[in-house]
């Protein structure tokens, strides 16, 4: 008698705590629907701001080609957060030495190498953004990555 009691006190609760949690979902819909009409939310980004975003201030050798598909970037202001995918030909050893020669002409500052395998990472700093150019040498190709970010 006493579990039945419980389990029906229970059960009101949760429908209560449910009817109140979709009138507030509700309440919320239409209010930021009205105050935001045409206009993006600051500081929220849903998908990625830049399609086809590739840094101006990162180069890519001549021979690599673009992978939109692959790619993502959140840019707002002057913060970006990217991931941005190259695949061309080149051994491994000519693109650490091709990033080091050419981020210093963006100011970028080279902070660190590591590498396993056949994949290998430099990091960059510009400021307080970070950029990570990682390297996976395949059988037939070589991807190149291309991270961005904010670190201290």
């Amino acid at each position: 008698m006493r579990n039945s009691k419980i389990m029906i006190i229970g059960t009101i609760l949760l429908s209560g705590l449910l009817v109140m949690g979709i009138s507030s979902c509700r309440i919320l819909s239409k209010k930021s629907s009205q105050s935001t009409a045409g206009k993006p939310i600051k500081g929220i980004i849903d998908t990625p701001s830049a399609k086809n975003y590739q840094a101006s201030d990162v180069p890519v050798p001549a021979n690599f080609d673009y992978r939109p598909d692959k790619s993502w970037a959140y840019v707002t202001g002057s913060v970006r957060t990217t991931s941005i995918k190259y695949i061309g030909s080149a051994r491994t050893e000519d693109l650490l030495e091709f990033y080091r020669k050419q981020m210093p002409q963006s100011g970028w500052m080279e902070k660190m190498t590591l590498g396993v395998d056949s994949k290998k990472a430099v990091g960059f700093q510009k400021n307080y953004e970070q950029c990570r150019i990682i390297i996976d040498q395949k059988t037939s190709e070589t991807h190149l990555t291309v991270e961005l970010g904010y670190g201290k």
